[in-house]
């Protein structure tokens, strides 16, 4: 039986639950973010994402 391609790769992720509900809650905060629920064009929401992005690298964290 042939193996996969690039099965072996990469080692499989731990705690997989919790990254799938790391993802879902930033894929919710994405959904909700003001940059997406005003008119485009609208600078203030690309203003806010840019400090926020800011924040979290002065922080050392990152969204990804």
């Amino acid at each position: 039986m042939p193996v996969p391609p690039f099965s072996h790769s990469r080692p499989r992720p731990r705690h997989t639950t919790a990254l799938r509900r790391r993802l879902l809650a930033l894929s919710a905060y994405l959904l909700w973010h003001p940059f997406w629920s005003t008119p485009p064009g609208t600078p203030a929401a690309r203003v806010e994402l840019c400090r926020l992005a800011d924040r979290q690298e002065q922080r050392g964290t990152r969204a990804a």
